[in-house]
């Protein structure tokens, strides 16, 4: 029993003095240990977050590489269709020209009979018949000439007004029935395909009693 007890004694004079300052130490070993750890975690973390940010710098370079890649292809490409265009459209009016100069030259070559027709009138001018026939002949050949090119000529006399085609020059008191009519035709006028190349100028009844349309 008393060795028991001394025993006892011994282990607790073990644990006086030296005992404390093992377990202080290991306490402050522990305390360094987990401190360099929190730096290590830290620097860890922070090294990716370095990547991340690296990472990210460098997708946004190559976004704005991608961009200037993207938008100078299409400046190229737009660049070459409008060339394209330009050509197109100096080709088109080449032959745009080239097609009115051959319908004049088609128009030409059939007004030339005219002319003779014109000359040999001139020449034959002296003789009252074959002048006057002559003329006849000109003046058939080149109306002929404007129907066959679809000049036509515009209806005037005994027609309503129309300010569309008719071009009033004179006005001239008249009965009721021939209010706003064309009494006379002082210059025919002629349409070509639809469109007036001149208006008729002409002479309008006017009816001024009391009941006169305006």
């Amino acid at each position: 029993m008393s060795e028991v007890k001394e025993q006892e004694v011994n282990n607790k004079a073990n644990e006086g003095p030296a005992g404390e300052m093992d377990a202080k130490k290991n306490s402050v070993d522990k305390t360094f240990e987990s401190s360099n750890q929190n730096k290590e975690d830290n620097i860890n973390q922070d090294n990716d977050k370095k990547n991340k940010k690296d990472e990210g710098n460098e997708n946004k370079a190559d976004d704005k590489t991608e961009l200037k890649n993207t938008i100078e292809s299409l400046t190229d490409s737009l660049r070459r269709l409008q060339a394209e265009f330009d050509n197109y459209r100096k080709r088109v009016h080449k032959e745009n020209q080239e097609l009115i100069a051959l319908s004049n030259k088609d128009l030409l070559e059939r007004l030339l009979p005219i002319l003779d027709h014109i000359e040999l009138a001139e020449k034959n001018k002296q003789n009252k018949d074959e002048f006057i026939n002559g003329t006849i002949m000109i003046f058939k050949e080149f109306k002929d000439l404007l129907d066959k090119e679809g000049v036509k000529e515009i209806k005037a006399l005994g027609e309503d007004f129309n300010p569309y085609v008719h071009q009033a020059l004179l006005t001239e008191k008249s009965s009721k029935e021939k209010h706003n009519v064309v009494i006379d035709v002082l210059k025919k006028g002629f349409m070509y395909k639809e469109r007036i190349l001149r208006p008729a100028m002409v002479k309008v009844g006017k009816y001024e009693g009391e009941n006169a349309e305006e």
